[in-house]
């Protein structure tokens, strides 16, 4: 298994600013990214900076649309976003 993570870490370390930003937009469970970021260690200031990025953009994206449509969106927003 050492070579697979070694993998793993290369590709990780190659996208995983990608990676933690689509995490934190998408329904993935975020805190698979945050272990997952850790194991690989990776760099520190860029997974905070695209977790804020992408954390806010889905919590700015769910208030834009309930403001926009109000209450029939809600109930669409919390069956399918979580």
């Amino acid at each position: 298994f050492q070579d697979k993570f070694t993998q793993f870490s290369q590709l990780y370390n190659e996208y995983g600013a990608w990676i933690v930003l689509a995490g934190g937009f998408t329904p993935i469970p975020y805190k698979l990214i945050t272990i997952a970021s850790g194991v690989v260690q990776m760099d520190l200031a860029a997974f905070v900076f695209f977790s804020v990025i992408g954390r806010a953009s889905r919590f700015f994206l769910v208030a834009a649309l309930l403001w926009k449509f109000g209450a029939p969106i809600r109930d669409f927003i919390e069956k399918y976003m979580g």
